[in-house]
């Protein structure tokens, strides 16, 4: 599981090694701000992800 800010996201099974790929940044909900080089919540939705990949059957 990767955690960033108030969101979580589930990558990989097991021990494997954490990949934060698409899926999970669209999970979160998080964005990257190019000029800073980081993720940072998105602005649109502060109080959390709204977007599940539950709902989707993942």
């Amino acid at each position: 599981m990767v955690k960033f800010a108030n969101r979580s996201a589930m990558v990989l099974p097991g021990d494997c090694e954490p990949l934060l790929g698409a899926i999970p940044m669209e999970e979160m909900d998080v964005l990257i701000h190019p000029r800073r080089q980081e993720l940072v919540v998105n602005p649109a939705h502060p109080e959390g992800a709204i977007l599940s990949m539950r709902n989707f059957g993942i």
